[in-house]
């Protein structure tokens, strides 16, 4: 057997151990993955499930970390870091092929249609006219008659993990209510999925978003 079967042949054994609850013996068998000269996915592997055998808080995070390290986008060592730091209580985590009867049904009630009332028009507060953002994504400027405003001191939103978003029942609910919206520039009238958070109109070109 070569060194590359062997290792895996390892890896194989302390997997098998840590499903089947034997703490200290999938300690033993991953630990010697990571000495025994292991590739990087080999590694990754190897510390995702050190990291559910172990106890200690602050080993559990350095072993996530590693695997991150090496495989940023692992949705598992995502989740778990999200519920170690706060961000994700064990309690909101569904299981994706079990979903509550809710968000399972493929066709769930007709969308209704609601007035909305809450978009807001990005317009020159000098002119009226149509903003838009600079390629570099810095300013921006009207078309018209020329006024910028810089970019750069606007406060950033705040960031979303997709990831940890697709652990719970949020992920999965499908929006239900169509709009009925009046471009507040020219007053076209349409009706804008549920789906649907920002609209340009194909008339006047203005651009609306929900507030």
């Amino acid at each position: 057997m070569g060194d590359s079967d062997s290792i895996r042949d390892l890896l194989v054994r302390g997997v098998a151990a840590a499903k089947g609850g034997s703490k200290d013996e999938a300690r033993f068998f991953l630990e010697w993955v990571l000495r025994a000269g292991a590739s990087e996915d080999e590694k990754t592997e190897a510390y995702w499930w050190l990291s559910q055998v172990s106890e200690d808080p602050s080993e559990v995070r350095r072993c996530l970390e590693d695997v991150l390290a090496r495989q940023s986008s692992h949705p598992r060592a995502r989740r778990a870091l999200a519920v170690l730091d706060g961000r994700l209580a064990p309690s909101s985590i569904v299981d994706p092929d079990r979903l509550p009867p809710v968000l399972s049904e493929a066709e769930g009630p007709a969308p209704s249609v609601v007035s909305d009332e809450a978009s807001r028009r990005f317009s020159c507060p000098q002119c009226g006219g149509r903003l838009r953002a600079t390629a570099d994504a810095l300013w921006l400027g009207c078309d018209y008659c020329g006024w910028r405003r810089s970019l750069k001191t606007g406060q950033a939103a705040p960031e979303q993990d997709f990831v940890v978003a697709m652990a719970t029942a949020r992920g999965h609910r499908r929006p239900q209510r169509m709009r009925s919206f009046r471009c507040r520039a020219c007053g076209a009238p349409f009706i804008l999925s549920a789906e649907m958070l920002s609209f340009t109109c194909p008339y006047c070109a203005s651009a609306h978003a929900d507030t």
